[in-house]
């Protein structure tokens, strides 16, 4: 998206701002091990476990915004895990079948 948005409208990665949604966190998305190898160049420090590795997909997202150009200031995280929070958000890992659906945006200004 950074790249494309340098492309078609001539925007510097630097100046972007970059908001993180609510998302499932690494206290509850647990993948297997061929899912957590397959970012193992992105978090080199994940420890694949044959039980389950937690992923943390926001710390994911950051730093492939970061190796896009947008400066680590200028990214921001919402924090909050929507297997936990029950209340508020929709999780298909925490409900499955049952799980509503949730809808994000996203906006440019020209």
């Amino acid at each position: 998206t950074v790249e494309a948005m340098a492309r078609e409208y001539g925007t510097r990665p630097e100046e972007l701002w970059a908001v993180i949604g609510p998302s499932i966190g690494a206290c509850c998305y647990v993948v297997g091990p061929e899912v957590a190898a397959a970012f193992g160049t992105l978090l080199p420090e994940l420890v694949v476990q044959v039980e389950g590795t937690h992923l943390d997909l926001v710390e994911a997202n950051r730093r492939v915004l970061r190796r896009a150009g947008v400066r680590a200031e200028r990214i921001h995280a919402a924090g909050l895990c929507t297997s936990c929070r029950a209340g508020e958000f929709h999780s298909y890992r925490r409900d499955k079948d049952s799980a509503g659906r949730m809808l994000s945006a996203v906006g440019v200004r020209v």
